[in-house]
């Protein structure tokens, strides 16, 4: 019976310090970003749902400087942040004019039946 790499992986960590759990999954999370970043950042089914879910939590964010900058980390994380820029001001400029609606009608109704029916 053939043993996966999984199992050779955590051999090897089992002989580092700390938790090779933890060791384990801040590796996979740290190939996972270096991968998006460099290689999925100008998928645009990928950066549609990078921008719905808002983007990275603080976490990850926070990884993203420690990632090799041979693949410059940096480039792909300013691509995925103008995206969500844009969408945030798209959201801003709908709730700036819902809220410019809903005062204009405050205002004409707020004022009396003088001002609606002079």
């Amino acid at each position: 019976m053939t043993k996966a790499h999984s199992y050779f992986v955590l051999l090897e960590e089992l002989k580092l310090p700390g938790c090779p759990i933890c060791s384990l999954v801040i590796k996979d999370g740290q190939s996972f970003l270096d991968q998006l970043l460099y290689e999925n950042v100008l998928d645009v089914p990928t950066r549609f749902n990078l921008m719905n879910s808002f983007g990275f939590c603080n976490r990850h964010a926070w990884q993203i400087p420690k990632l090799p900058p041979i693949c410059s980390p940096a480039v792909g994380f300013s691509i995925f942040a103008s995206d969500l820029l844009r969408k945030f001001n798209l959201l801003v400029e709908a709730m700036t004019k819902a809220a410019r609606k809903k005062s204009i009608w405050r205002s004409l109704f707020h004022s009396g039946p003088k001002r609606l029916f002079p």
